[in-house]
């Protein structure tokens, strides 16, 4: 290959390689809600089967308004 073909295949390649790490540290669930949090008001209510106490965050235009215990269900549910 030329130079610069290379170079730029380099480019895409560090790239792809970036986005994938990324994308695999939170999930696709985990990206698309914090572009949702970005833009909108989000309630999230979360609890593991171990613990006693659940957690409230609230998040407004993807600032951290709280973040409480809250007795909740298993699960995760966001509004």
């Amino acid at each position: 290959m030329e130079k610069p073909v290379q170079e730029a295949v380099d480019k895409i390649s560090e790239r792809a390689d970036s986005l994938a790490e990324s994308a695999t540290e939170v999930g696709f669930r985990g990206e698309a809600l914090a572009s949702i949090a970005a833009v909108a008001q989000v309630e999230m209510q979360t609890k593991q089967e171990q613990e006693e106490l659940g957690h409230l965050i609230k998040i407004e235009g993807g600032k951290l308004i709280s973040q409480e215990a809250s007795p909740s269900a298993k699960g995760t549910k966001i509004a």
